[in-house]
């Protein structure tokens, strides 16, 4: 999904077009692709389509591609780029993005939080369905409390940690040795 494949209907209503990459988790049918080859436009693509894991892709991977065009859409760039296509896998993979509301002050803080929900590179804190993710849009329009949270100081530095291991070590072994 990117913004590219939405379209408007005379109805005013969105349409999804151009499934060049859509394929049927049926073992019968035949895939053209080889298997561990990546497919698909990169910008939009969830983490863990790019990371070399064995991860079974689901809706979640579809929640980050239209949480990507959402932020493309509210701040006029992309969360992720980079000039090679190796740099725009290690921003999507370890990079978090800018939060939209600090890039355009006009995106309501729900919002910005709704959308940075949809950009979580642990797809477990990701909405699980496009659906969850609509409901969650409609609760911000109809300005009704919504479901996700902001993510706090101490959880940043925790995810931090788990992204830059190394770092995070050397960064605690300077702060414990720091004189009081």
């Amino acid at each position: 999904v990117k913004p590219g494949n939405i379209m408007i209907a005379k109805s005013g209503d969105p349409v999804l077009l151009d499934f060049g990459l859509a394929r049927r988790d049926d073992p019968e049918f035949e895939s053209m692709t080889k298997v561990g080859e990546i497919c698909g436009t990169p910008a939009y693509m969830s983490p863990e389509q790019l990371s070399r894991q064995m991860i079974t892709i689901d809706a979640r991977s579809d929640v980050w591609s239209l949480g990507v065009a959402l932020y493309e859409c509210l701040v006029m760039r992309r969360p992720f780029e980079a000039p090679t296509r190796e740099g725009l896998y290690l921003a999507i993979l370890n990079r978090d993005p800018e939060p939209p509301r600090r890039l355009n002050r006009r995106v309501p803080a729900d919002l910005d939080v709704v959308v940075m929900t949809a950009l979580e590179k642990n797809r477990d804190r990701r909405y699980h369905t496009a659906l969850d993710f609509a409901e969650e849009l409609r609760r911000v329009r109809m300005q009704e409390p919504i479901v996700a949270r902001p993510v706090g100081p101490f959880g940043r530095i925790v995810r931090w940690a788990a992204r830059e291991p190394a770092k995070a070590a050397l960064a605690a072994v300077l702060i414990l040795t720091l004189p009081s």
